[in-house]
């Protein structure tokens, strides 16, 4: 898997994304952010300068993160929080959607941070910290569709769409052919929850 970038997304050129992690659609990575393997900064989310973000990191849809923050490996971020600036989330720690957490603050390991302002609630099921790399690797597996998608030209998405209108089978056949990068999932089980 290499690294995506969706086309409406906004990154500095001095930003550097690691194999496997994507930025998507209307995120914003401001200058001299670094972003490990296999992280998500998800769509509408604002990562700001100075940033580093960890392997297995998932920043939420409409997340924002301050300037010079630090997250560590393994850490979710939920959507719509506000980390403010110098932050540091230490590995396998979870931020609830919409926490709020001020400038300088530490979040610990195994810790779950949830409210506005927030504060640790509880630490961590170990259902829970093992669920943070398999949402990466979804996260991952859904980059790798979204770029294959975004190559094809207008002719290619034509011939797709006349398909799928004889012929709707041909069409999800054609989504799991995506590699998998997650050996526990199938493409097909993913998209469709057919495997139940």
């Amino acid at each position: 898997h290499g690294t995506f970038k969706a086309p409406s997304a906004s990154v500095d050129q001095s930003a550097l994304i690691a194999e496997s992690s994507s930025v998507w659609y209307n995120a914003t990575v401001m200058d001299n952010v670094k972003v490990g393997k296999t992280s998500s900064l998800q769509d509408l989310s604002v990562t700001g300068s100075g940033t580093e973000i960890g392997s297995f990191v998932t920043v939420g849809a409409g997340a924002s993160i301050g300037a010079k923050a630090k997250l560590m490996d393994r850490v979710i971020i939920g959507a719509g929080a506000k980390l403010g600036d110098s932050v540091v989330v230490e590995s396998d720690a979870i931020v609830a959607p919409g926490a709020e957490i001020a400038s300088g603050v530490t979040v610990k390991a195994n810790e779950y941070w949830q409210g506005s302002p927030a504060e640790m609630v509880r630490s961590l099921a170990s259902e829970e910290a093992d669920g943070i790399v398999k949402l990466a690797n979804h996260s991952a597996d859904l980059a790798s569709k979204h770029h294959m998608e975004s190559l094809k030209g207008v002719t290619a998405v034509e011939s797709q769409r006349e398909r799928f209108s004889e012929n709707p089978h041909a069409f999800i056949e054609d989504l799991s052919e995506v590699p998998s990068n997650n050996p526990e999932v199938t493409r097909r089980g993913l998209i469709f929850n057919d495997s139940q």
